[in-house]
């Protein structure tokens, strides 16, 4: 279906659109809608190119230890949407465009930890800067 469509859409659809529509849903929807690079809300990532996320003590976390899961032949959008869909849960998110694979953290990152990595970029989410969260405290 070409998007918007020419009509609005009858409520509940029967499936999750991929796009927003033109009118809103009612809610509750009869399906789960799935989380999309369009909605806008908690998207704050700071990007540390060509490094790799670490744990506050330093190390390269584990998904053995649940300090990350891993998806692997993924986007880079995907692997962001990931991250989002675990709104307070997810820390930030670590890609390789190289092997497409995702790290979604759910521990703190630390950002004077990280370590250059080539092939990888370390995306932290809701990224305030100590100098900027003293700023902000005073």
């Amino acid at each position: 279906t070409k998007m918007p469509t020419k009509y609005p859409t009858y409520y509940p659809t029967k499936y999750p659109t991929e796009r927003p529509t033109k009118y809103p849903t009612k809610f509750p929807t009869k399906y789960p809608t799935h989380l999309t690079p369009y909605h806008g809300h908690h998207d704050n990532f700071k990007l540390f190119e060509h490094m790799g996320c670490r744990t506050s003590d330093g190390k390269k976390g584990s998904k053995y230890t649940g300090e990350f899961d891993i998806f692997k032949n993924v986007s880079r959008d995907t692997c962001k949407i990931k991250c989002l869909g675990l709104e307070h849960l997810c820390f930030g998110y670590e890609y390789s465009s190289r092997r497409k694979r995702c790290e979604v953290w759910k521990v703190h990152i630390d950002s004077t930890k990280l370590e250059y990595v080539g092939s990888l970029d370390c995306y932290i989410k809701n990224y305030v800067s100590n100098s900027r969260m003293a700023t902000i405290m005073y």
